[in-house]
């Protein structure tokens, strides 16, 4: 069943989280991870059979894990997602504005209850996955820094990285 699926794909990924915090414990090296947090967050919200308080829960568990290795999570947000994947449409290939569709249009209201007043409409969808995703960011317990992408400078975002964590770098 699709909810012991979610519940059991919830304690692996603490699992692997517990094991690489401790080989992390054993080094000094800073380590800079893309999307490894929060990559499976849309994935909950776009088709999550779980409530919000249950995913809630797993991320907490998760940052209250991260705390131990002084860990800073960067959101990388944009101020209108809605126009912001509307100009990726634009730009990408059908396969892949095929796909996004799909992930968006499958969202499901129990990871956020009966909020959806627009239930077809795609970008609404997408704005209340936006809302929930910040709404985890918030409530999470390790050191948050937000970066707005809107201006795709990703060498200025890199240097704002390397400043906050104290490395050389960004250019």
């Amino acid at each position: 069943d699709y909810r012991e699926d979610a519940v059991e794909k919830c304690r692996i990924t603490l699992e692997a989280w517990r094991i690489f915090l401790k080989q992390l414990a054993c080094t000094s090296d800073v380590y800079i991870m893309d999307g490894c947090l929060l990559h499976e967050l849309e994935k909950f919200y776009f088709r999550s059979v779980l409530s919000f308080e249950e995913i809630l829960a797993f991320y907490t568990q998760i940052s209250d894990l991260l705390k131990q290795a002084d860990v800073i999570l960067f959101y990388l947000c944009r101020s209108n997602i809605v126009a912001s994947y509307q100009n990726a449409f634009v730009f990408r290939e059908e396969g892949w504005q095929s796909f996004k569709r799909k992930q968006i249009d499958r969202y499901q209201e129990s990871a956020m209850g009966s909020v959806a007043r627009k239930p077809n409409d795609l970008w609404e969808k997408l704005k209340l996955c936006e809302k929930a995703m910040e709404d985890i960011c918030r409530a999470i317990s390790i050191k948050t820094v937000w970066l707005n992408t809107s201006e795709e400078d990703w060498e200025e975002l890199a240097q704002q990285i390397c400043k906050k964590i104290e490395i050389e770098g960004g250019a």
